[in-house]
């Protein structure tokens, strides 16, 4: 019987602790508390992570353009295709709490926000078989399709930079 009550009393403590998590993640996520506290949920954590890829990718293609390293280049637009087609998944569900530069659309919109991300995963996959065969000119044109592509998803789905400040004059 003590062990019966023990478990129950276990049970109870782990259901009531889970739901004031959940409470709790809710209660941060909706409030400007949770923004001054700097909470961020775990799925925009990974979505930035995910997306942070894209420009590094682009830079070392970039480098690897420069220096006639056509290898290195196709393997990071490969980099690119791969995670391109993961981004659909990874905003499945709408989250927002944290810093997060993702806008409300790309769920009202999901399918057209999915169909961009398809879009990139296909021309940095072009761009790949581009490197691959060597042809350096053709790849120029193929990273200008990927980076529009890129491009097009973040005028509709993703908030713009704050303003530069003005250069000083004098």
């Amino acid at each position: 019987m003590k062990n019966l009550r023990a478990g129950t009393t276990l049970a109870v403590l782990l259901a009531a602790g889970g739901l004031t998590a959940g409470c709790t993640q809710d209660f941060l996520e909706a409030t400007p508390l949770g923004e001054a506290l700097g909470y961020e949920h775990h799925r925009v954590t990974a979505r930035k992570a995910l997306m942070a890829s894209h420009p590094r990718n682009i830079r070392a293609i970039t480098a690897a353009l420069k220096e006639n390293k056509l290898a290195d280049a196709a393997k990071a637009a490969q980099d690119i295709s791969t995670a391109a087609r993961r981004i659909p998944l990874a905003f499945r569900r709408q989250t927002l709490a944290g810093k997060t530069t993702a806008l409300p659309a790309i769920w009202q919109k999901k399918a057209d926000f999915d169909q961009k991300a398809m879009s990139l995963a296909t021309s940095a996959a072009a761009l790949a078989v581009v490197l691959r065969a060597g042809d350096k000119a053709g790849a120029e044109g193929a990273l200008k399709t990927m980076q529009g592509n890129c491009g097009a998803c973040h005028r509709l789905y993703r908030k713009p930079p704050p303003p530069r400040p003005a250069a000083p004059r004098g």
